[in-house]
């Protein structure tokens, strides 16, 4: 029971990428921190056969910290708290608390009537054109990534990025990091 409304089943997915001590799982980190674990909350590991745009598909709500997610969920009308300073944050289709106290009220109105807080139509196509433009016009290339990092120093060295040919692939990426205002309409 939640602010007096019964919660039927919640489920927290973890997420692949991430592993804690000793190369555990985030699965098992989660499962090992919580125990007893509440029996209304389901953890969901990383490669279960269901997957997070399954759950998308059967939710009333979402509530997320930063997680992409949050913006996937709005691209199906589900509505979605943001609790955390995430990019797609006050953008007009997500709920975004600014108190604790603004949270619990939030919740439990969308909670007491689901359907009314479906996003709109407008509001869905307000998602569809950030998440476009996130996904297809906001990446810029960069010469060094978190997963292959050792590997990426050796092909490009900080000698071969600063070079002619490393500013050619890097030098706009690399004004913005400074402060540079970025040109979107030069941008491919």
């Amino acid at each position: 029971m939640l602010n007096g409304f019964h919660c039927h089943l919640h489920s927290v997915c973890s997420h692949s990428a991430f592993e804690c001590e000793h190369s555990h799982s985030a699965f098992e980190c989660e499962h090992s921190e919580v125990q007893p674990f509440p029996e209304h909350i389901h953890l969901i590991d990383a490669d279960a056969p269901v997957n997070t745009y399954d759950l998308i598909q059967i939710a009333n709500l979402g509530l997320v910290y930063t997680t992409t997610v949050g913006l996937e969920m709005a691209l199906s009308g589900v509505p979605t708290i943001v609790v955390g300073n995430s990019h797609y944050r006050s953008r007009g289709f997500t709920l975004d608390p600014s108190s604790w106290d603004e949270y619990q009220q939030q919740l439990a109105q969308v909670m007491y009537n689901p359907n009314r807080f479906r996003l709109s139509h407008n509001q869905v196509e307000l998602a569809w054109r950030y998440a476009y433009h996130f996904f297809f016009d906001y990446p810029m290339p960069f010469p060094w990534h978190l997963w292959h990092f050792w590997l990426d120093v050796k092909e490009w060295s900080l000698a071969r990025v600063l070079s002619d040919e490393g500013q050619a692939l890097f030098g706009e990426t690399f004004r913005c990091l400074t402060g540079e205002a970025r040109h979107w309409q030069e941008a491919e």
